[in-house]
């Protein structure tokens, strides 16, 4: 699939919270997505929910939050069909542990990053 051209990042990003707003994309819990400052969860909510040695409450919530994510944007990022559930939970994972300095923005920003980057478009 090529490069979709001209891809406005925030603009995306608006559609996405609008999907998951709405129902079209599964909502995160309400236990994730709470913050103090902000209605959208961050990368500080999400990670902990990701990490192995959580539950397998957590770990769920986790896996269907950036399954949320991959589904609501499947016409603009490049995951092969043949990419399991599982693998797309280690790519963002790994992206969240290897770029801690960003955990404070939009959990959605984040997991697009790591797809984005897992999944060139060609």
């Amino acid at each position: 699939m090529p490069e979709p051209a001209g891809l406005d990042k925030d603009l995306v990003m608006n559609i996405l919270w609008a999907n998951i707003k709405t129902g079209s994309v599964t909502q995160p819990p309400s236990s994730l997505s709470e913050s103090r400052h902000s209605v959208r969860m961050k990368g500080n909510d999400l990670s902990p929910h990701c990490d192995a040695q959580q539950s397998e409450l957590d770990q769920g919530e986790c896996l269907g939050y950036i399954s949320g994510v991959a589904d609501s944007m499947s016409n603009i990022i490049c995951i092969p069909p043949d990419v399991e559930t599982g693998q797309l939970l280690k790519v963002a994972t790994k992206y969240m542990c290897d770029n801690p300095a960003e955990l404070h923005h939009d959990a959605a920003t984040i997991v697009f990053s790591a797809f984005e980057i897992a999944f060139p478009c060609k």
